[in-house]
């Protein structure tokens, strides 16, 4: 969609850039037809117009190819990271590790994730959006493993929004916290080195969230029964379940409403053992 867009930019650049051109010739011939201009010089002149909406054509077309190229060559340099990444034993590591601690987390009561959802995220969200949302719709429905680990990682969590991944260590002894500790630095570093959002790992079974980089609040939600079951990430995820090893799915950028609606893309790959 982002390539897309831009074509249909550059798309709409090419119309009004010769609506311009013809706009200008046009009321240039009108005025030279008016001051008695020969024959021969008109048609010189209408030749002259001629060549140069071809030129101003052949020049955006060029641009526009540029373009595409360059969001191709964008694409696939992410496509091979994200393929790569898959396929290195580490990360193979990691999602059975954080698969393993999410299901094992211990459940504890909990008030202040009602507090984040209410008063972070919401005033976030108002400064971002014209429309407001039910927030209590958001985390009332989640379940108990979701509320424990939002809470450690999203209210308790002392970083501000927007730097929630700055937490390494619980150091609540949990196998999460372990494999968080372990793992969490290089998916940090692999987000940060190539300028993504946010770097997710998804368990098949439940479609549970059980990592995340950035922990924003669709972190630990199942993306079959959560409330983002239907977005963006949702289809990513289901169709990473049909892909063989190496193949990648790409969404549209759509608004999503965990960034604050605003527009994001997925790409996904499944990690095989």
């Amino acid at each position: 969609m982002y390539s897309l867009n831009l074509a249909s930019i550059s798309q709409g650049d090419d119309m009004s850039l010769s609506r311009k051109l013809v706009f200008i010739i046009s009321f240039i011939t009108i005025f030279i037809v008016i001051s008695s201009i020969s024959v021969a010089e008109y048609f010189t002149f209408k030749q002259m117009e001629s060549n140069v909406i071809k030129e101003a054509e052949v020049n955006l077309q060029a641009k526009k190819v540029l373009v595409s190229d360059s969001i191709t060559d964008y694409f696939d340099s992410i496509q091979n990271q994200i393929t790569v990444k898959a396929f290195d034993v580490t990360t193979v590591e990691a999602a059975q590790a954080f698969k393993k601690g999410f299901n094992k987390y211990p459940v504890t009561d909990s008030t202040s994730l009602a507090n984040f959802y209410e008063q972070d995220f919401k005033t976030s969200f108002n400064n971002n959006n014209q429309n407001s949302i039910n927030i209590s719709g958001l985390y009332k429905p989640l379940s108990s493993i979701t509320t424990a680990l939002q809470t450690q990682f999203l209210s308790d969590n002392k970083n501000p929004l927007g730097e929630k991944d700055n937490l390494t260590a619980l150091n609540d002894n949990t196998d999460y916290d372990k494999a968080h500790q372990r793992y969490h630095p290089s998916f940090q570093k692999f987000l940060k080195e190539f300028g993504y959002y946010d770097v997710f790992i998804v368990e098949p079974d439940n479609g549970d969230i059980v990592y995340s980089v950035y922990k924003e609040i669709d972190y630990a939600t199942s993306l079959t029964t959560g409330p983002y079951n239907n977005t963006g990430i949702s289809e990513a995820f289901n169709a990473a379940l049909r892909l063989r090893p190496g193949e990648t799915y790409l969404t549209d950028f759509k608004a999503y409403l965990p960034s604050y609606n605003n527009a994001a893309s997925f790409m996904s790959t499944p990690i095989f053992d």
